[in-house]
């Protein structure tokens, strides 16, 4: 048995996948809760899915994985990446990051950990997101971009310079909206 921790929408969807046979699990000390044999945490606020993988560490997590990715990638464990997505060649994901429905994230990229991408949105070349993330559906993230920990990118926002303080972020090009404490 395949464990889903998050009841909404969107665990319901991972479920599809998961039926489909797109998961991997991973190995450690521990077995999962009610006997699964392993975990993924379908909670799309990577704050609240950070809260849970901490909680629950001693999980066996694993990855669905629904999409194309190119090789040589590496995915951390408790990572869903969705249908329609391409992830090419040497990306770097952390640990639980979520890549939602047709998205694209372009060669050389490192994802930090708890990382959600919305659905749709695209990230080029050689892009760097920090840890704690959201990135809002249909945005864009052009090559070369670096963004800091805990940054919330708007729908439809468009990234073409360096993001280095935590806050959200929205239009066309981006601008912060709110500063976080």
């Amino acid at each position: 048995m395949i464990q889903i921790i998050g009841k909404g929408g969107f665990g319901r969807e991972v479920a599809t996948y998961i039926h489909n046979g797109e998961w991997q699990a991973y190995e450690n000390d521990c077995a999962g809760i009610n006997n699964a044999i392993g975990t993924v945490i379908a909670i799309g606020d990577p704050a609240a899915r950070k809260a849970v993988a901490e909680k629950f560490k001693h999980l066996n997590f694993g990855t669905v994985l629904a999409a194309v990715i190119s090789l040589p990638s590496v995915i951390g464990i408790g990572s869903i990446i969705c249908p329609g997505t391409i992830i090419t060649v040497n990306v770097r994901l952390g640990v639980h990051v979520i890549i939602n429905l047709n998205c694209t994230v372009g060669h050389d990229c490192v994802i930090g950990n708890y990382v959600t991408v919305s659905p749709g949105a695209n990230i080029s070349g050689n892009v760097h997101i920090g840890n704690n993330c959201y990135i809002g559906t249909n945005a864009v993230i052009i090559e070369g971009i670096h963004i800091t920990d805990n940054v919330i990118i708007g729908a439809g926002a468009v990234v073409v310079k360096d993001i280095t303080k935590a806050g959200t972020y929205v239009g066309n090009p981006c601008k912060l909206l709110v500063k976080s404490k």
